[in-house]
């Protein structure tokens, strides 16, 4: 017989104390029970006295750590049934099992076991709690004396061990189709469902930094000469440095390449061509912070931003780039209207290439871009809400087994079912028993 290595299981009790595991208990009793000799690694009936068809509590590896899984302290269901029976003294444990046992032996406990095999229910959680439903079964089809031949073998075992199922209240279902998990482990799971932090700080820039930017560029735009006419790009008229390839027309009508003509002459005399510039633009529209009195009504706007700005987070306030320069020429102007020309030119070219890439606050494409913006918003924070209205559904289920009709739960109708009711922030969450 092949004996197993102890060192390995010496290593877990190490590893497990070193990491404060709960799991350490389980190789210390290992350990003890193996030094006293009660324990006899890689026999197939290690545990001394315990018979092979006696489940075993196995640690990893393989080691059999001497504990029973059909044994142990008394279940919730056995003390229920106990007190049922007027059986005060639940304290000691080997009693309890013993009368346990023998109760459903007797006639009113035979009845309970048929009629649990009858309609099924009952559980099954270690192969020991189904001897006595065997039991039952054979007594009722003519095998009595293998059912007494059985009750020999597992009698001496009647204080220790639980040879009677959990009782259920209703069937478990059978069927072709196999679960992936139980209903309260989606449960459990669905508890876990958290926006990640790359998503908040997304939602949050879409949600609350943006449009601050957007008020801000519409209360620059509003102090310009000329609101109607927001800054533009328009390309330069002088073009004509930029043709590196000319060409013109004979008299004879024929249009010829003066480039290609030129490269006739001799390679040596002729001169590099210079790298072709790009047109130059020039900026149209109103120029920003040139009204020479603000409204109240602009202060007033003006006084609500700063205090929108200001309750920001530290890391939303830093405005980089052209943003936190034009939030500080605007306060700059809000103090006093005489504003440099540089501020001006900066804010007007900042103007133009916001218009030129998404468009100024109002207008359509920013209207758009905002909208498409919004659904992201909406369906980054309705992650968890849909999570919690999923539990509730689930709660109404049986929680040990799977689903069949996952769609019915979830509400994927037409109508979005459970997402409308996301959106609506309406979430009837129940905790699964």
């Amino acid at each position: 017989m092949m004996m197993a290595n102890m060192g390995y299981a010496y290593a877990q009790l190490a590893k497990n104390a070193a990491k404060g595991n709960k799991s350490v208990l389980k190789w210390e009793k290992l350990m003890h029970e193996h030094a006293l000799g009660h324990i006899s690694a890689g026999s197939r009936e290690p545990v001394q006295g315990t018979p092979a068809w006696v489940t075993l509590e196995v640690a990893n590896g393989g080691f059999a750590t001497g504990g029973l899984l059909a044994g142990g302290d008394l279940q919730q269901h056995e003390i229920d049934l106990l007190n049922e029976l007027g059986e005060k003294n639940t304290a000691d444990v080997e009693h309890c099992r013993l009368v346990l046992n023998q109760y459903f032996l007797s006639g009113p406990g035979l009845s309970i076991l048929e009629d649990m095999l009858e309609k099924g229910t009952y559980e099954i959680h270690v192969p020991e709690e189904a001897a006595l439903l065997a039991v039952c079964w054979m007594m009722g089809h003519g095998h009595e004396d293998e059912a007494r031949s059985v009750v020999d073998v597992l009698s001496p075992w009647f204080s220790r061990l639980r040879f009677y199922p959990v009782p259920s209240p209703r069937p478990l279902s059978s069927g072709a189709l196999v679960n992936v998990a139980s209903v309260w482990e989606v449960v459990a799971n669905l508890g876990l469902v958290k926006v990640s932090l790359a998503l908040m700080t997304l939602s949050h820039a879409l949600g609350v930094t943006l449009p601050i930017y957007d008020k801000l560029v519409a209360l620059v735009m509003a102090t310009s000469d000329d609101p109607s006419h927001p800054p533009t790009f328009s390309a330069s008229s002088d073009t004509s440095s930029s043709s590196s390839s000319s060409t013109s027309s004979s008299s004879d009508g024929q249009v010829k390449d003066q480039t290609s003509s030129s490269s006739s002459s001799s390679s040596a005399t002729s001169t590099p061509t210079p790298p072709v510039q790009p047109p130059r633009r020039s900026i149209e529209g109103g120029t920003p912070f040139t009204i020479t009195s603000i409204s109240p009504e602009l202060k007033e706007q003006f006084a609500a931003l700063q205090k929108e700005i200001e309750g920001m987070k530290p890391q939303s306030r830093r405005m980089k780039h052209g943003m936190g320069r034009l939030y500080k020429s605007t306060r700059r102007f809000f103090a006093s209207t005489d504003t440099a020309p540089q501020y001006r030119d900066q804010a007007r070219l900042l103007l133009a290439q916001i218009n030129q890439k998404r468009g100024l606050p109002g207008s359509e494409r920013a209207k758009t871009l905002r909208a498409m913006q919004a659904k992201i918003v909406e369906s980054t924070d309705s992650g968890p809400a849909q999570a919690r209205i999923v539990q509730g559904r689930l709660a109404n289920c049986v929680q040990k087994e799977g689903l069949e009709d996952v769609d019915a739960v979830l509400g994927l109708d037409a109508g979005g079912g459970a997402w409308d009711e996301a959106s609506r922030g309406t979430t009837d969450h129940r905790e699964h028993p």
